[in-house]
């Protein structure tokens, strides 16, 4: 059973349970897992070199102002956006994550703006120890290199706060040898909310069919720390890319099968010691999606979990008017297991605004080009004349 506390902690180092340093006698715990009955999972265990990674979103996406700011208002009209994710229901230290966004684009001048929220529950739904919530304000600008190739730059700044619900928690001073006693601990706490803020940029290149981005997020690497010493957010390096093919009718000149694609997706991330890649594809046949991705580093191993890998993911979703609603499930590959994790499940849901016209105007430099989306067909814009 101590084994598999221990690998359990080694496991929420990956996922990014940051520990809760601290200098007191007792050790902070959690409860950790109910599939071995109840016992308490000790922050002991996440060693203090252990740095925070930013939860992550199988369905990356359908997360695209969370993702890159680039992204903001790469839609060509306005988008809102709801993500929810469930990691490890399995256990009672799991984590829940919600996301919302809104992104729209003025085509007069070239910008896109954006608004993104988000919450993180680490440890146990609602009444979880360490709660996240942020707000981020996004801006993107359009550079035409051409009539078909565009680059996208982004900007991100957010504010956020981290709560530590130190209820949630079970001290040093409050166990024996049979476990909790029940009894209130006698430590003395520090700071159990903090603000900090946060800002992020990136890029964009595409065309009518492929995107290559990168994004760099937590440029001012923000103090996480409850007790008023340095604790910085590790910054966050992602580059991903994709190729949207059309299939069927399209190579015989049929128009209406546009809506009919292939999309192969590759995305690694880099914060801090982790690094993580995920590959996949989409199938669009509408109004069906299904999608495929492995995620972890098969090539590297660790000394402690082995194989650098975590999951296969599988997604299903289908396209009604403007709504897209995608359901993901990932598979534990990991030590931890699929048994004991019970997998991941992760929904989202994309609302397109219907556009006031079909192009943008002539005159402003914009290339025939907006960026692909898995979940869209095939789109090339045509230019409408305006006069000046």
């Amino acid at each position: 059973m101590i084994t598999d506390i221990k690998f359990l902690g080694q496991e929420f180092k990956k996922r990014g349970m940051r520990e809760v340093r601290t200098s007191y006698e007792g050790n902070i715990l959690i409860k950790a897992k109910k599939l071995f009955g109840c016992f308490i999972l000790a922050f002991s265990f996440l060693s203090f070199d252990s740095k925070a990674q930013d939860p992550q979103f199988t369905q990356f996406y359908a997360a695209p102002l969370y993702l890159n700011p680039a992204f903001t208002g790469s839609a060509g009209n306005s988008r809102a956006v709801a993500n929810y994710r469930n990691q490890w229901p399995g256990l009672e230290a799991n984590f829940v994550t919600y996301a919302a966004s809104f992104d729209t684009f003025f085509p007069k001048y070239k910008s896109g703006f954006g608004l993104l929220l988000k919450r993180d529950e680490q440890g146990g739904g609602a009444t979880a120890p360490l709660v996240s919530t942020d707000a981020n304000l996004s801006y993107s600008y359009l550079i035409p290199i051409n009539k078909q190739v565009a680059v996208q730059a982004g900007l991100q700044v957010g504010y956020g706060f981290r709560d530590l619900n130190f209820n949630s928690l079970i001290f040093g001073d409050q166990l024996d040898d049979r476990g909790p006693t029940g009894n209130p601990t006698a430590e003395n706490f520090g700071n159990d909310k903090i603000g900090y803020l946060d800002v992020s940029t990136g890029a964009l290149l595409f065309t009518n069919q492929m995107w290559l981005g990168f994004s760099a997020q937590h440029l001012n690497t923000p103090n996480m720390s409850f007790l008023g010493d340095k604790d910085p957010l590790p910054m966050k390096f992602s580059l991903h890319a994709g190729y949207k093919l059309p299939f069927g009718g399209f190579l015989r000149g049929n128009p209406v099968a546009k809506d009919q694609s292939i999309t192969p997706t590759i995305m690694y991330i880099s914060q801090g010691k982790s690094d993580q890649l995920s590959m996949g594809a989409y199938v669009n046949y509408d109004p069906l999606v299904v999608g495929f991705w492995y995620r972890g580093i098969p090539v590297k191993r660790f000394e402690d979990t082995g194989i650098n890998q975590d999951a296969v993911a599988f997604l299903v979703g289908f396209k009604l008017d403007n709504f897209n609603i995608g359901y993901s499930y990932d598979y534990t590959v990991s030590k931890l297991n699929n048994l004991n994790s019970l997998g991941s499940h992760e929904i989202s849901i994309t609302y397109h605004f219907k556009q006031k016209t079909r192009g943008r105007s002539k005159g402003f430099g914009y290339p025939r080009v907006i960026c692909p989306n898995p979940w869209k067909k095939y789109e090339k814009l045509n230019y409408q004349h305006v006069n000046h």
